[in-house]
């Protein structure tokens, strides 16, 4: 019991540890800054002490500011550190006791690494309003061969891979490029290959269920307005890690309300 409680604990703060490196890399893969080097401030470039590096406490005590130049600190910080220790400790809760060993423990790695890297795509896009092909490319490489050595099936894959990259260039195609942008078909391919089929295509349909939910109280709540363009790439993460971890269950009940065995 105790032990458990531990592993989750220690999980959530390595989470939120990998979440600061998520902050990190999005500032600089978009200012085209090399991810060695210590940390410094944006705007009075003064290297921040590593006590001021706290994922969340740090914020928290600082005011939300730098203790330099007391230039405001994005919100996004401590939200994406505390977005990602949840997902770790998700991670860690649904495995545990690790029963079968190495296989266990690889699956957790692939859901962990998998969700915060839609976790660092949704920040990028929110950020940035754009997306990093390069980086997506390079990632459905990743985690399509991942998935196949952990299935060991390579069709689910392919499937999936195709339908997510078909299902949003369709979209981009037939808004010309108003719906969505050149770099959500990649996203889409990156779910394939993480979800495969048929979860991809519940990974979508959660997408537009829980994301137009969203941006409907986002709305009203006057945090976007009627005709801003709102980044698609965090809707889909919603959806995708969604999917990652309850496709299976949702996929079964589809299939007992529509009569399948």
């Amino acid at each position: 019991m105790w032990e458990a409680i531990i592993a989750i604990l220690f999980a959530f703060v390595f989470g939120m540890a990998l979440g600061s490196f998520i902050n990190m890399l999005v500032y600089r893969m978009r200012m085209g800054i090399s991810i060695l080097g210590r940390s410094k401030c944006p705007e009075c470039h003064i290297h921040i002490k590593p006590r001021h590096m706290i994922p969340v406490i740090s914020w928290i005590l600082l005011n939300g500011k730098c203790v330099d130049c007391e230039t405001q600190i994005n919100l996004q910080y401590p939200i994406v550190e505390f977005i990602s220790g949840v997902v770790a400790m998700v991670v860690m809760a649904r495995y545990l006791p690790f029963q079968h060993g190495f296989s266990d423990l690889n699956l957790a790695l692939f859901e962990l690494l998998f969700a915060l890297t839609l976790v660092f795509l949704a920040v990028f896009d929110w950020r940035w309003k754009l997306l990093p092909i390069e980086f997506m490319i390079g990632a459905v490489a990743l985690f399509g061969g991942w998935n196949t050595f952990l299935s060991g099936s390579f069709q689910p894959l392919v499937l999936g891979i195709v339908f997510g990259a078909s299902f949003l260039g369709l979209q981009v195609i037939l808004s010309g490029g108003k719906w969505m942008g050149a770099g959500d078909p990649w996203l889409g391919a990156l779910l394939g290959a993480g979800l495969g089929w048929p979860n991809v295509g519940i990974g979508m349909y959660l997408t537009y269920l829980i994301g137009g939910f969203l941006v409907f109280i986002l709305l009203i709540i006057g945090v976007v307005k009627r005709r801003s363009r709102i980044p698609f790439a965090p809707l889909l993460a919603i959806g995708g890690i969604s999917a990652l971890w309850f496709g299976e269950a949702i996929g079964l009940w589809f299939a007992r309300a529509m009569g399948v065995t």
